[in-house]
């Protein structure tokens, strides 16, 4: 105000304003200055940086020109000249003024990111990326350079590095909507659908207005199945672009995914009016009719497809997926080869080549392919199952095994698989696995009556027939008619003892099929259950005619030659198993031996006996039978030998453990026949050990326990025989009480058990005992009259 013609003031009031960037009032100062007698030359630089800001490149290059011809320019002139030819798009004199200024070494950080700008503007990215990144060496700041690094990185296909820079330059200028959109092509890319949807939704918040995002967030929307959004985004777009066909058959893809295939197909229709050739519309039309299971006129559309493009991938696919429903297996085979070399990822290609593999006995090519899917997807539990099925057809038994034990593991509810677990592990004899798993089949599909047939037949096996009844039963009344599984259930109800519901079922068999083998088979087993050797012979007979080689029946009819003492026959049968060919000769000799001992030869019958043990020396049947053969010549050394080998090769016969007591007993080794007889008692808790263990207790002198443990049997067990009265007798005289011992042969008398014997008893108590002779004759006299012979009698 002092100084208006100052033109220094003009010039410091133009600099404050240029550093506060009021560009247009720093412009109208220096000119003022210049019109009072400023020297232009002093202001250029700062003109030419005002031009640069106020978006006016024209002028500021001419100023910048001006100052190179001058020589007088001491600042960034090549590095502003390239800026403002960039703006304009001059790009190669932009480039050779930024490279100057570089050689200059004036703001070379600027001059390296605007060289990176000009580059990625020519597409030329890696050298884009060499530029910026010298930029960021030389500590250039601009909100740009990690957004044009990230662009640059991701169009040479670099993902994570351009994903790096695109989060960096996102954490710099907070939200931008081309960062976001980028990141959400990254993700997108990179198959992470929900995390693309997140960026893709950022971009449209930013800036609604830009139609573009839509697209892309609708897609995105369509992976992570978020249909009803995909409907509401492309209807939305459709106001602006209503023929845009991918929107269309995008959102008919929504409608398919919903199960929605009636939407799905009118708009499908609608798009095919527009566009008939269209790959992607004729790829979805099929689908959406193979989902509505008119699958002949989806394999035209496919076909139509494959005509506009043999290499489609999906209609390949659905092609062979088709042809394989109906059979044409070659076809199918060749549409999923193709398709598998267009994508060798998809993990359910293999998985159908394997099956196809599989219904032409092609099993390495199937057991390939079903590896290739688990390969490509671990969860495949169909591919194991596909393994299993090919192993156990094999007869790989713990192949198959392990191949559906994964199944189970991905998916536990699968019947089927455990019933086949049940089959495998029976036929490798873990019977209580097997078990385990046809149970489990039962409680998860209680219909499945071969589950229940199964487990029926292996609890028979293992003589649980109780608990194989009600299986049967079960199984019985899916199949009424299945003879096989009324011959099952009469073996339970034979075994069980029930003859009288066996001879009814078998007899219903018979009505059905009286010609087949194991029914006639099961009524010889039921007459010889009932001791009629002559009805059983006949069905035996019958059995012959039908096989006359099948070892079993031989056997069996040799033991009923031999009950009805026709022992030529009996012989014969047992010949005809020795002379047959990798026949079981162990049970022949048993049964010779058996017909010996029969004969009264046990010489021979022993004979027989050690020869079958010579076959099988851990055949039970022999052992036992020869322990019996000494026990009755007295040998009783031999007979424990024979006994105890038995036992400890799993013989749980309680009379086995009976008869060695005493023959332990007979060999006055009273400790040794407790221990058998208490063992006896623990399996078994028969009266036969009770006597048995009085038996040791009276030869042991223990009166007092056998004492105690016969009023046991007398109250517990409820017993009255004549054994309990006849042992009451011994004890009572062993601890001197006569009466007693008299009141128990009174008992005896007056139930007419051994009436004679107990009166006898009764006159010996008398004499010997009670010294009262005339009571014992009196007894005797009237015995002497019954039996004049009984020499017995009169030494009395």
């Amino acid at each position: 105000d002092k100084e208006p013609q100052n033109f220094q003031i003009y010039k410091l009031l133009s600099e404050i304003e240029y550093n506060s960037r009021n560009y247009e009032k720093a412009l109208e100062l220096t000119n003022k200055g210049i019109d009072l007698g400023l020297n232009k030359d002093e202001v250029l630089e700062q003109m030419a940086n005002i031009y640069l800001n106020l978006n006016k490149y024209e002028e500021a290059i001419a100023v910048c020109e001006e100052i190179l011809d001058k020589g007088i320019g001491k600042g960034n002139i090549h590095s502003m000249l390239g800026a403002a030819y960039l703006m304009i798009g001059n790009n190669v004199k932009a480039q050779s003024n930024l490279m100057r200024s570089i050689e200059l070494d004036q703001n070379a950080g600027e001059c390296f990111f605007k060289m990176g700008e000009i580059f990625l503007k020519q597409k030329k990215f890696k050298q884009s990326i060499r530029t910026l990144e010298k930029a960021a060496e030389k500590n250039f700041d601009n909100q740009d350079l990690h957004f044009y690094l990230g662009i640059s990185y991701f169009s040479l296909n670099e993902i994570d590095k351009a994903q790096h820079e695109f989060e960096v330059a996102l954490q710099e200028q907070r939200d931008d909507y081309y960062v976001h959109k980028y990141l959400g092509d990254i993700y997108f890319t990179q198959m992470k659908y929900s995390k693309a949807a997140i960026e893709y939704s950022r971009a449209r918040e930013i800036d609604p207005k830009k139609i573009e995002i839509y697209e892309p967030l609708s897609k995105a929307y369509l992976n992570i199945q978020e249909y009803d959004k995909v409907i509401e985004l492309i209807d939305y777009i459709l106001k602006f672009e209503k023929q845009n066909i991918n929107l269309l058959l995008m959102k008919a893809n929504a409608y398919y995914e919903m199960k929605k295939p009636e939407e799905a197909e009118k708009l499908i229709t609608q798009t095919l009016k527009v566009d008939p050739n269209n790959i992607e519309v004729l790829n979805l039309a099929g689908k959406i009719l193979f989902a509505k299971d008119q699958v002949n006129e989806a394999l035209k559309y496919f076909e139509r497809s494959l005509q506009a493009d043999s290499g489609n991938f999906e209609a390949l696919k659905y092609s062979g997926i088709i042809n394989l429903n109906k059979f044409r297996l070659r076809q199918a085979e060749e549409n999923l080869i193709k398709a598998q070399f267009l994508n060798s990822n998809d993990a359910e290609i293999p998985l159908l080549l394997g099956n196809i593999f599989m219904k032409g006995s092609k099993w390495i090519d199937a057991i390939i392919q079903f590896r290739k899917a688990i390969k490509l997807n671990q969860e495949s539990y169909e591919a194991y199952i596909g393994l299993g099925d090919i192993y156990q057809f094999k007869q790989r038994w713990n192949e198959a095994i392990s191949e559906y034990e994964k199944v189970l593991s991905l998916n536990y509810y699968l019947p089927n698989i455990h019933f086949n677990l049940g089959r495998l592990y029976e036929k490798i004899g873990i019977n209580d696995k097997a078990e385990q798993y046809y149970r489990q089949t039962i409680r998860m599909d209680p219909e499945n009556y071969s589950a229940m047939e199964k487990l029926g037949l292996l609890l028979i096996s293992e003589k649980r027939y109780n608990e194989a009844l009600t299986f049967i039963i079960n199984a019985l009344t899916k199949e009424h008619d299945n003879v096989k599984i009324m011959v099952q259930l009469f073996e339970c109800y034979r075994n069980l003892n029930q003859l009288d519901q066996a001879k009814k079922i078998i007899q219903q068999a018979n009505d059905l099929a009286p010609d087949d083998f194991e029914v006639i088979k099961a009524w010889g087993d039921y007459y010889l259950e009932i001791e009629d050797l002559k009805n059983a012979r006949k069905s035996y007979e019958a059995l012959m005619l039908k096989d006359e080689e099948f070892i079993p029946t031989l056997l069996k009819l040799g033991h009923i030659y031999t009950g009805l003492k026709d022992y030529d026959k009996a012989e014969e049968q047992y010949k005809k198993i020795i002379k047959t060919p990798k026949s079981r000769k162990d049970t022949a000799f048993y049964g010779l031996g058996f017909l010996y001992e029969e004969k009264k030869d046990n010489e021979m019958a022993i004979q027989w006996y050690l020869r079958s043990l010579s076959e099988n020396n851990q055949y039970l049947a022999p052992l036992l039978r020869l322990g019996n053969i000494y026990f009755n010549e007295n040998n009783y050394i031999r007979a424990v030998d024979y006994w105890v080998t038995a036992i400890k090769q799993g013989a749980d016969d309680s009379d086995v453990f009976y008869y060695l007591g005493k023959a332990y007993l007979k060999l006055g080794e009273n400790v040794k026949a407790l221990n058998i007889f208490e063992e006896g008692k623990k399996r078994k808790d028969e009266i036969q050990f009770n006597y048995g263990l009085i038996e040791t207790y009276l030869s042991m002198k223990q009166f007092e326990l056998a004492l105690e443990l016969l009023k046991r049997l007398k109250l517990s067990f409820k017993d009255d025989s004549e054994s309990l009265h006849s042992f009451l007798s011994v004890v009572y005289l062993s601890l001197e009480s006569p009466y007693k011992a008299i009141m128990e042969n009174y008992i005896l008398f007056k139930k007419g058990i051994e009436p004679i014997a107990s009166m006898f008893n009764v006159a010996k108590i008398y004499i010997k005992y009670l010294e009262r002779p005339q009571a014992g004759n009196y007894i005797l006299e009237k015995l002497i009259k019954g039996d004049p012979d009984n020499m017995d009698y009169y030494t009395w």
